[in-house]
């Protein structure tokens, strides 16, 4: 799992691991253009249930970019940024398919 948790070091890149993956599939599905997604973020938030103090704190973050939004969601919770990744393959699996 990208957050298992053995000492420090490791986690540090457990989580860099894991907003790397969220960014490329934000970029992925949503499409960036000239480094801002392009999504509705209130849309993003509302399709992926965000809770309304995880919807709070991504709002004041003013993120626009994949890199931002990925390190906003993972800043926000593990389960949530763990959420959004597996929503993120099924729907480009779908898409693909």
């Amino acid at each position: 799992m990208f957050y298992q948790i053995v000492d420090s070091s490791s986690q540090i890149g457990n989580y860099i691991s894991a907003t790397e993956l969220l960014s490329s599939l934000l970029k992925i599905y949503y499409g960036e253009q000239n480094g801002i997604l392009a999504f509705d973020p209130e849309l993003f938030m509302e399709e992926n249930n965000f809770s309304v103090q995880d919807s709070i704190y991504l709002q004041n973050c003013n993120v626009y970019s994949a890199d931002d939004l990925s390190h906003a969601i993972a800043r926000t919770s593990k389960v949530l940024t763990f959420k959004v990744i597996y929503k993120l393959l099924r729907e480009i699996e779908k898409n693909s398919a």
